[in-house]
C-alpha cells in the first residue's frame, strides 16, 4: 500500500474501502478482537480523542467509525483471504490488520516503523484495539503477507 499524499486520495481510499463488502464465508475463527461492534471509549480513549481534535484527526475518526467501516460482511470478506487447513501460524484479526495499513498510510510509515507504533504510540494502538499493548500485535512479516493478499 502507498502513501497517502492528499486528503482526497484519503477520502477515495475510505470510500473504496467502505464501498467493496461482499458476502463470504464465516469470520475467522481467530477474529477475538472484532473490530465491529461500537464501543464506548474508555477514559484513556477520550483524553487521547480529545488530544486528536486538532491534528491527527483521521486516527480519532478511525477509532470513533471502526465498527462502522469493519462491520460483519467486511470482516467476513477479508477473512475469506485466510486458507483454512489449519497449517501455519494463527492468523492476527483481518480487521486489525486492514486497519494498521490504513494507519501506515496515513502516516506514511514502513512496515517496521508501523510494527514499532503498536508499541510505542498510544494513538495507534486505540485505533487498532490494542491499547496498552507491551508487544506488538502482529509481526513485520504477518503485515507484509496481508499486504500481499
Amino acid at each position: 500500500m502507498g502513501k497517502i499524499s492528499s486528503f482526497y486520495e484519503y477520502d477515495c481510499a475510505i470510500r473504496d474501502l467502505m464501498c467493496s463488502r461482499a458476502d463470504g464465508p464465516r469470520r475467522h475463527a481467530d477474529d477475538d478482537r472484532a473490530l465491529d461492534t461500537p464501543v464506548a471509549p474508555t477514559r484513556q480513549e477520550q483524553f487521547l480523542l480529545k488530544r486528536l481534535g486538532r491534528v491527527r484527526k483521521l486516527l480519532g475518526f478511525l477509532r470513533r467509525h471502526r465498527h462502522e467501516l469493519f462491520d460483519d460482511a467486511f470482516q467476513e470478506e477479508l477473512a475469506s483471504m485466510y486458507r483454512t487447513t489449519g497449517a501455519g501460524k494463527d492468523a492476527r484479526p483481518p480487521a486489525m490488520m486492514a486497519m494498521a495499513m490504513l494507519v501506515q498510510g496515513y502516516l506514511g510509515m514502513s512496515d517496521t516503523e508501523m510494527i514499532e507504533l503498536t508499541v510505542v504510540d498510544l494513538r495507534v494502538q486505540m485505533v487498532l484495539g490494542c491499547l496498552g499493548a507491551q508487544a506488538p500485535p502482529f509481526s513485520q512479516g504477518a503485515l507484509q503477507t496481508f499486504a500481499n493478499r
